[in-house]
């Protein structure tokens, strides 16, 4: 029991505040407007808030204010606590324009140098990156596979000279002719070296064997149809044509045929010596076809007489 309020006051300050304790009193002037029956004295230690009756205020806006007002607090310390990342510099994402692989106007000025009646076959070009690996872009493209899994071609066609090791040692003659097919194949580097490069008198047979299709060779030097040497033409569907376009005499592309029954350049000629039975329809149904590409490229025949 404290004499007087001034002793509450003064203990409240000396020693109430080491223990947050806080007490409450009667008044004795609770009468007047404004004012209530108790008060309440806050001792609680530092670093907390101590809420305070503004004048004219009520106990109950009093406490409520209080509450609002300790929430706050609590919100600017863990604000005040929380580090705040270093600010890190933004990337700017800018979306290139990817160039498509056909680009049909600055593509077909490539063939420019072919015969009219070869370019007169072709209804569009697309171009590939020139990186070494530009003959397998080509034929990834011709098979849907789009130019980027070029990988994936040479990775089907060193499966194919795996699973069929004699077979192919027959066609390229003797076991290291395959090996360096083999060899020239199996490469995943981009760019790759000349030796890697695609030489389509291996890999055409290969390609049209592996994945049962016809490929064509077209150049301005020459031309010719690459068939399947060990399995039949699709019965019901029309068969898949890829067409590489040789240019400049150092780069592969992916050409077009027109539509309904393209003209084919002659079989490949060692076909006919190693094509097994069940291929040979490859060249009886689609005879007309290579007939037709008879008529509009003949075949010149030139008779050199040799002096004994």
């Amino acid at each position: 029991v404290f004499e007087s309020r001034n002793d509450l006051i003064t203990w409240a300050r000396n020693t109430g505040k080491k223990f947050g304790c806080i007490i409450v009193i009667k008044r004795s002037d609770y009468a007047h407007p404004g004012r209530t029956p108790r008060l309440l004295l806050a001792c609680e230690r530092y670093g907390k808030f101590q809420p305070q009756k503004k004048p004219n205020q009520t106990e109950e806006e009093a406490n409520k204010s209080s509450e609002v007002q300790g929430d706050n607090n609590k919100k600017r310390k863990r604000k005040s606590g929380t580090k705040s990342a270093p600010n890190k510099p933004k990337l700017k994402v800018t979306r290139a324009k990817i160039a498509p692989s056909m680009q049909s106007t600055s593509a077909m000025t490539f063939i420019s140098s072919f015969p009219d009646e070869i370019k007169a076959l072709i209804a569009d070009v697309q171009d590939v990156s020139p990186d070494g690996n530009c003959g397998y872009r080509a034929v990834a493209l011709g098979l849907g596979l789009g130019h980027g899994n070029w990988k994936q071609v040479r990775d089907d066609l060193c499966l194919e000279l795996a699973a069929n090791k004699q077979f192919y040692t027959i066609i390229f003659e003797n076991e290291e002719e395959y090996k360096r097919a083999y060899d020239m194949i199996d490469c995943d580097k981009s760019p790759c070296d000349s030796e890697n490069w695609m030489n389509m008198a291996y890999v055409g047979p290969l390609v049209a064997s592996c994945y049962n299709v016809m490929i064509v060779l077209l150049s301005q030097d020459g031309w010719y149809t690459c068939l399947p040497l060990k399995s039949p033409p699709p019965p019901k569907i029309a068969p898949t044509i890829i067409v590489v376009a040789y240019v400049n005499k150092c780069h592969f592309m992916h050409a077009i045929l027109k539509p309904n029954y393209p003209p084919l350049p002659p079989i490949f000629a060692t076909w006919k010596n190693y094509a097994q039975d069940c291929s040979i329809a490859w060249r009886t149904r689609f005879e007309a076809w290579f007939a037709a590409f008879d008529k509009i490229m003949p075949v010149t025949k030139i008779h050199i007489v040799l002096d004994k």
